[in-house]
């Protein structure tokens, strides 16, 4: 049995590309952003160490999920961004996680984890993920900060390579 996949690369202004798939295969021609007020109470991920990662369940008062592939330039630089954003706001209240859409990320992510040192846990896709079964959606585009809240809900979504001042901003306001 082989499993064929096709993958739409759209270039976006403000971002690497769309990851514009349907079930099919066929290009979907649109996004579908995670759904602000959704409840991430349930999601969990896995760590390169197959530990499970439950966002919702680390006492934190505001978790960054950083979506992101390794090939992608702006995802690679915003490594950067976390790691600043982590050390002025962890003290607050803030942890981040890297969840990584690569398709094989355990090729990949032993070696971007030491060649770029995130101060944070890098984690991939569960199969629920991986099928669009959980309140993040497709994730079909990189980079694209989702923060939940203290309630465990989505919060702000921002997609694309947003400025690290709108970062900091969406950050500094949901903490307060």
């Amino acid at each position: 049995m082989s499993l064929a996949v096709a993958i739409s690369l759209i270039p976006v202004s403000s971002g690497c590309a769309f990851l514009g798939l349907d079930r099919s295969g066929d290009s979907k021609g649109s996004i579908e952003l995670p759904r602000v007020g959704a409840s991430m109470k349930d999601i969990c991920f896995r760590d390169m160490e197959g530990e499970l990662i439950c966002p919702c369940r680390n006492g934190a008062k505001l978790v960054l999920i950083e979506v992101f592939t390794t090939w992608c330039t702006p995802s690679v630089k915003r490594v950067a961004y976390m790691n600043r954003l982590l050390r002025n706001y962890g003290g607050f209240g803030l942890h981040v996680l890297g969840l990584s859409l690569d398709l094989a990320p355990g090729k990949v992510l032993g070696a971007f984890n030491e060649e770029m040192d995130p101060h944070y846990p890098l984690v991939t896709l569960s199969e629920d993920a991986r099928a669009g079964k959980t309140p993040l959606g497709d994730l079909n585009i990189v980079p694209m900060a989702v923060l939940i809240d203290e309630h465990c809900k989505i919060a702000k979504v921002l997609p694309g390579d947003v400025r690290q001042e709108t970062l900091v901003n969406a950050v500094s306001l949901l903490l307060k």
